[in-house]
């Protein structure tokens, strides 16, 4: 089972068979991709779970962003949104959120449904393009549909900030 915290600003596990709490990313706020506590959240509200690649998704409310955590490395990369409020729809980085709260998963489709809180709607990312943990191991990213991997977005941390991520609104 997987836990935002606040006020830490935390992502956490609870063990289901013993009730224990680990962090998983973060612990104080910001915005800032890493590893384990070296990642930074601003209010995460949602969190849903892509057990084919071990990612966790997670709607990081106060940076307008969703972002990875890898599960077995605690990686944290910014799939999607800028840090800044906004509503637009890309698949170059640009992509644009105004407090994304609730997150699912569809593993069928490898498609995140967001709640777009502060826009009023729900937003889908299309992902499985490159888990979070699959880019810091080796720097690469699966190709996208359109044969593209947005391996030049690279950040100083090594994560990939905006691999494979397109987002749209729902009607």
């Amino acid at each position: 089972v997987q836990t935002c915290a606040l006020p830490i600003y935390a992502v956490r596990a609870v063990s289901t068979s013993d009730g224990t709490v680990t962090t998983l990313a973060g612990g104080s706020g910001g915005f800032v991709n890493g590893v384990g506590t070296e990642a930074s959240f601003s209010n995460p509200m949602g969190v849903a779970f892509d057990p084919d690649s071990d990612t966790l998704y997670v709607a990081d409310s106060g940076n307008h962003a969703v972002r990875t955590v890898a599960i077995n490395t605690g990686a944290v990369a910014t799939l999607a949104g800028t840090g800044s409020e906004g509503f637009v729809d890309s698949a170059d980085g640009e992509a644009s959120f105004y407090g994304p709260y609730g997150i699912t998963f569809d593993p069928s489709s490898k498609t995140l449904y967001v709640t777009d809180a502060s826009n009023h709607a729900v937003r889908t990312v299309l992902t499985g393009y490159c888990p979070a943990d699959e880019y810091v191991a080796s720097h690469e990213c699966t190709p996208c549909p359109d044969g593209t991997t947005n391996a030049e977005n690279d950040d100083a941390s090594g994560a990939d900030t905006e691999c494979a991520a397109i987002l749209c609104a729902a009607d």
